[in-house]
This record gives C-alpha cells, sequence and structure tokens, in this order.
C-alpha cells in the first residue's frame, strides 16, 4: 500500500522536470569540456584536446540526437585539431558530416554552414587540392 501512495511516489511532472535539467547540465558540462578543449588546441596541447572534444561530442550525441548543431560544432572542433596535426584522413568525414547536419538544421545559407565551408576549404588546400578548395570558399 505504501509503494503506491502519492506521497511516495514522484509525480510524472516531476520526473520529467528532474529529466529536463538533467539534460540541461549534461550539455552544459560538454559545452564546457568543448571550450577547454579549444584552449589546450590553441596551446597546442592536442593530446589533452583530443580526448575532450570526443567526450563533448559522444555527450551532445546522446542528449540532444545526431543531427543536432551543437553535435556539429563539436564535430567541427574535433576535425580542427586532426587537421592542424596534419590527419587530414580523419578531420575530413567530420566536417563533412558538419556540414551536412548544419546546411540541413540551419540552411545552407546560415553563418556556420560558411564557418564549416571555409573548414574543409583549408583542409583542402593543406593536402594541395586547390581545384577542390576554390568552390568552396567562394560559397563561404
Amino acid at each position: 500500500m505504501l509503494a503506491n501512495s502519492p506521497k511516495r511516489l514522484p509525480s510524472v511532472s516531476a520526473t520529467l522536470n528532474w529529466q529536463r535539467r538533467s539534460t540541461v547540465i549534461r550539455i552544459q558540462y560538454a559545452t564546457a569540456l568543448n571550450w577547454l578543449a579549444m584552449v589546450f588546441q590553441r596551446q597546442g596541447r592536442y593530446v589533452d584536446a583530443e580526448p575532450l572534444y570526443k567526450r563533448s561530442l559522444a555527450i551532445q550525441e546522446k542528449a540532444l540526437g545526431p543531427d543536432h548543431p551543437n553535435v556539429a560544432f563539436d564535430l567541427n572542433n574535433l576535425a580542427g585539431i586532426y587537421r592542424d596535426q596534419g590527419h587530414y584522413a580523419e578531420a575530413e568525414p567530420l566536417y563533412t558530416r558538419s556540414l551536412s547536419i548544419r546546411e540541413t538544421a540551419l540552411g545552407r545559407n546560415h553563418p556556420e554552414v560558411a564557418v564549416t565551408l571555409g573548414n574543409i576549404a583549408m583542409l583542402y588546400h593543406a593536402q594541395g587540392r586547390y581545384a577542390e578548395a576554390g568552390p568552396l570558399l567562394k560559397r563561404s
């Protein structure tokens, strides 16, 4: 009888509120990880930055789904660390996925789409793929 008592069980709305707050806290934590990783990246501390970017990405994907703009932001940053280190084959699919998410979620003319296009162009330029980089720079 006590187990079914309304005083002992949280209401559905209270449970949903807690879940929403929990999701917000996870997203804020992921964002903090991403910003810390950006600091490490700018300091050239790639070994420290990479796991933070990966952890942030995993949290965002789980909390928001794989096609959310926050996920695209994390993908773009992780790709950047690979590009900075010359790991171009690892960077390209991340940039491509980030671009796809941003174009779908935000529209082809959104400034964040332009940022990703510019990053892909820089990646191609670093690889000597100038013919592919040019149109992306123009579009960005």
